[in-house]
């Protein structure tokens, strides 16, 4: 098997060959020519499970692309896949960063907002709300040199 297997199946759905090579010990982290990771690809196309089984094989939620504009949950924003708003609720719960910056010191909030849809926009604000209200509620709960402050 070479390092791309898991990013192609993982392109294409095939959720049993992902759970296989995952048991393997398949590298979650691997980069295809593009940057990618299986779960940037995953969560671009929408496809649910594959998120779910990479993010329990330990795969980098908050992982930034090679090009340093995106995420796993950038990617799930600017994709019309018909599952992404559950992909973007799962990563979100899983501890995706809407705080995050891009090589050009923008929010991948703000990044993400612009190309979600109005459903995905709806629930992005309404997790950050609640992130700026546990902020608010808990400022020592919030490390000095987060994205955060």
């Amino acid at each position: 098997m070479f390092r791309g297997d898991c990013i192609n199946a993982a392109f294409y759905e095939k959720e049993t060959e992902v759970r296989q090579l995952l048991e393997s010990k398949a590298n979650v982290e691997a980069r295809d020519r593009f940057g990618y990771r299986a779960l940037d690809w995953a969560a671009y196309k929408g496809h649910l499970s594959i998120v779910k089984l990479l993010l329990a094989a330990k795969a980098n939620v908050n992982a930034v692309d090679k090009l340093g504009d995106g995420t796993p949950l950038t990617k799930a924003c600017y994709s019309s896949a018909p599952l992404n708003t559950s992909v973007v609720k799962y990563l979100l719960e899983n501890g995706a960063d809407l705080f995050l910056k891009n090589i050009k010191d923008e929010l991948m909030l703000d990044k993400c907002k612009e190309h979600a849809s109005k459903e995905t926009t709806e629930i992005l604000q309404q997790y950050q709300t609640e992130l700026n209200q546990i902020k608010v509620a808990y400022p020592h709960l919030i490390c000095s040199s987060s994205n955060l402050m």
